[in-house]
């Protein structure tokens, strides 16, 4: 995922992450997402992923609080993790952590009227807009005080690359439990705009 500012008081920076994941993974500016191996011979009770080496020394995650975001120091813009887990919270490089979503917690039956995500009573693994335990629950936000006090204009988040199987989407909650407007997709819109001081957490599906 890459973090741009649009417009900015210093020379326009970027940074663009070669996203990396396992056979079982998606990987946000490093960060890989984790589902149960669905193979008949997987070990009981440990995700399946085949990790890159850059996360060989990871953490892997199953609750808490998190936020991806930009992060401003000096002139360079990073594109990392906020860990809220504790008070206050902490930025972290991105390839350090590993969110795990398991069966028992983040597995659901997909709904009614949000076939342009996957079929109605599909097996998918979710992270909800509000907190569930035993789910890591990830947002974004543009919060930091270096971005907030330099940039100028909003920050734009697109999705570089992705490794399932399946798809992915990310979307806001709409009315009456529908999907409301996209942040980003496999299947269709790949960048998302975020204004400044914004926190927000919107529904991650995995199909």
């Amino acid at each position: 995922m890459t973090c741009q500012n649009r417009r900015s008081a210093r020379a326009p920076k970027s940074l663009s992450l070669v996203l990396a994941s396992g056979a079982l993974g998606l990987a946000v500016a490093g960060s890989s997402f984790v589902v149960p191996a669905q193979a008949d011979d997987a070990p009981q009770g440990a995700p399946c992923v085949s990790a890159p080496a850059t996360t060989a020394l990871a953490e892997v995650v199953a609750d808490g609080h998190f936020d991806f975001g930009a992060r401003l120091k000096g002139d360079t813009l990073d594109a990392v993790v906020k860990d809220d887990r504790s008070s206050p919270g902490s930025w972290k490089n991105s390839e350090s952590l590993i969110f795990a979503l398991s069966d028992a917690a983040a597995k659901q039956k997909m709904p009614a009227n949000m076939e342009k995500i996957a079929p109605a009573g599909s097996d998918v693994f979710m992270i909800g807009a509000t907190q569930v335990g035993g789910v890591p629950w990830l947002g974004w936000n543009t919060q930091d005080q270096g971005l907030a006090e330099h940039a100028d204009g909003d920050v734009t988040m697109t999705l570089d690359s992705f490794d399932g199987p399946g798809d992915m989407s990310v979307f806001l909650s709409g009315n009456f439990g529908s999907p409301g407007t996209d942040v980003f997709s496999t299947k269709g819109q790949k960048s998302y705009r975020v204004p400044l001081h914004t926190h927000q957490h919107g529904n991650w599906v995995f199909t």
